[in-house]
C-alpha cells in the first residue's frame, strides 16, 4: 500500500472557519458575539453583517483593522481591500478596473485607434469600450488585457477565475471584479505582508520556497489546472496546491507537506476527502496515514 512518508503543517493567512470560545460557547462559527450554525452557509455579506461578511460560503471576519491586512490593503467591513494608486504606472492589482492606466488601455483621444466593441469575458481589449462590461484588465501572468466582470463572490466568475477586490483612492465603497486565478504563482516575497497574493494567503515549503494559493471547494472548479484542493487538517481549510512533484524526506518540495511513496517513486500529492479534490488523471485513495490523490 502506498503511504505518505511526510506530513507538515504550513501556516497559511486564511479567514476564520470555526472557533470556540471561553467566554461564549459555540459549536459553529463564532463571528463576534455571533454563533452561526456550522451547517448552516453563506451566499451573500447581509446573511452574516452586523459581525461578519461572507467568507467562501461561511460566516467570518478576513480582518477587524488594518493591522490584521497585507501591506497596500486596508480593513473594510471586515474584508482586506486592496488600496489603487491613481496615475501609477504599476500596481499590485490594474487600476483599469476602473479607469485603466494610461500607458496600457487607456483609449486614445481619437477613439478610432481603439474601436468600440461588445468583448465578452476572457476577449482580449486595448480599452474599455472594448467590453461589454466597461472593465479591460491587464492579466500579469500573460502581459495581456481582457475583459472582465464585476463580482461579489467566486461563484461568480467564470472557470476558476476569482473575485478579487480593489478599492480607489480615495476610499468608496469596495468593488469587486473577476481576475486571474493565482494560486502556484511565485510572490516576489515569502513575506505575507509583502507576498501581494489575491487572497492573503502564501504556502512554504522545506526548501525555503512559497507559492500563493487560494480557498477552493474542488480541484476541478475551484484550482488551475493540474492542482489539486487539498484538506490541511491543522487549520480546517482547503486549498489549491500543486500535485506530482517529485519529493523524498530528505528533499520534500510539496507544499501540502505530503509525500507519497507508491513503492516506486515518491511524488508530491495532496490529502483529500472525495474524488473531486484531485485533478485530472488522479483519484483519492486510502492510502496509510489517510486519504491521498494518487496518480492513475
Amino acid at each position: 500500500m502506498a503511504r505518505i512518508i511526510a506530513i507538515l503543517s504550513f501556516a497559511a493567512f486564511v479567514a476564520l472557519m470555526g472557533c470556540s470560545s471561553e467566554e461564549i460557547q459555540c459549536n459553529g462559527v463564532l463571528v463576534g458575539n455571533t454563533c452561526y450554525p456550522a451547517e448552516t452557509g453563506c451566499q451573500s455579506d447581509q446573511e452574516c453583517l452586523p459581525t461578519g461578511v461572507c467568507l467562501n460560503g461561511t460566516c467570518g471576519q478576513e480582518c477587524t483593522s488594518d493591522a490584521g491586512c497585507l501591506n497596500g490593503y486596508t480593513c473594510q467591513t471586515y474584508r482586506c481591500v486592496l488600496v489603487t494608486r491613481p496615475g501609477a504606472d504599476t500596481v499590485d492589482l490594474p487600476a483599469d478596473t476602473v479607469d485603466p492606466p494610461a500607458d496600457t488601455v487607456d483609449p486614445p483621444a481619437d477613439v478610432g485607434d481603439c474601436p468600440p466593441k461588445d468583448g465578452a469575458y476572457g476577449d482580449l481589449c486595448e480599452c474599455k469600450e472594448q467590453c461589454a462590461t466597461l472593465l479591460c484588465v491587464q492579466n500579469f501572468l500573460t502581459g495581456q488585457n481582457s475583459c472582465t466582470q464585476y463580482c461579489t463572490a467566486d461563484i461568480n466568475c467564470p472557470g476558476t477565475d476569482i473575485c478579487v477586490l480593489v478599492d480607489e483612492d480615495p476610499k468608496p465603497a469596495g468593488t469587486s471584479i473577476c481576475y486571474y486565478n493565482d494560486a502556484g504563482v511565485t510572490p516576489p516575497s515569502c513575506d505575507p505582508n509583502l507576498a501581494g497574493c489575491f487572497k492573503g494567503m502564501v504556502l512554504n515549503n522545506q526548501l525555503g520556497q512559497c507559492v500563493c494559493t487560494v480557498p477552493c471547494i474542488d480541484a476541478a472548479g475551484s484550482c488551475p489546472a493540474g492542482m489539486a484542493c487539498h484538506f490541511d487538517q491543522s487549520v480546517m481549510q482547503k486549498y489549491c496546491v500543486a500535485v506530482g512533484e517529485f519529493c523524498a524526506v530528505a528533499q520534500n518540495p510539496c507544499y501540502s507537506g505530503s509525500c507519497l511513496d507508491d513503492g516506486q517513486t515518491g511524488y508530491c500529492t495532496a490529502i483529500c476527502q472525495t474524488a473531486a479534490d484531485c485533478p485530472a488523471g488522479w483519484s483519492c485513495q486510502g492510502v496509510e496515514g489517510g486519504s491521498a490523490c494518487v496518480k492513475l
